[in-house]
């Protein structure tokens, strides 16, 4: 009996040896390991001016893209490794307590590089009365290749309807899911 066995673990063992030695590494399958992070911007401020006029505004979002790079170094891996950047939240909040969004018929945050990209990654199209702050709906798109650039920026874009009877101070909130791969 003893020796029955002894001869099913030679078997066994000499079936593995042999297995892993007709693997070659290029042969293996990519693991394809990845780590995730956050990174939010929380109190961007800006300032939508009173004003008569109807049409769209822009406003530039004080957001630097080097946060980014700082965050990935920070935990050890490189931009090389980067893999996705998207957009989780973005939420906007009147800071001084008077007034509404009313005023405005549409928001989008968008995105912008060098060489005319640009891209929606953000919206509300429709404001609803007297409210004090929005939560925009995320597209969830992968924007990684403009957080790779020097030149990117995030603006909030308004469509105005009507008179912006004072200046509105608002708060911006903005939140990314950050994808590096693991394997250099």
């Amino acid at each position: 009996m003893k020796t029955l066995n002894n001869i099913r673990q030679f078997v066994i063992l000499s079936t593995l040896a042999t297995a892993f030695v007709a693997c070659d590494k290029e042969e293996l399958p990519e693991l394809g390991i990845e780590a995730e992070m956050n990174l939010a911007y929380e109190d961007l401020t800006f300032t939508v001016p009173a004003s008569s006029l109807t049409g769209d505004i822009q406003v530039q979002l004080d957001v630097d893209p080097q946060e980014l790079e700082d965050l990935i170094v920070s935990n050890g891996y490189t931009m090389d490794q980067l893999k996705e950047v998207r957009l989780t939240a973005a939420h906007l909040e009147l800071i001084d307590g008077n007034g509404t969004f009313d005023a405005l018929g549409q928001v989008q945050l968008r995105m912008f590089a060098a060489g005319g990209m640009e891209q929606l990654i953000a919206q509300v199209s429709y404001v609803p009365d007297n409210a004090i702050s929005l939560d925009l709906e995320t597209g969830g798109e992968n924007i990684m290749e403009f957080f790779q650039l020097d030149d990117a920026s995030i603006a909030v874009f308004g469509q105005v309807n009507e008179a912006v009877q004072e200046d509105m101070e608002v708060k911006a909130s903005i939140a990314f899911r950050i994808v590096v791969s693991t394997s250099s």
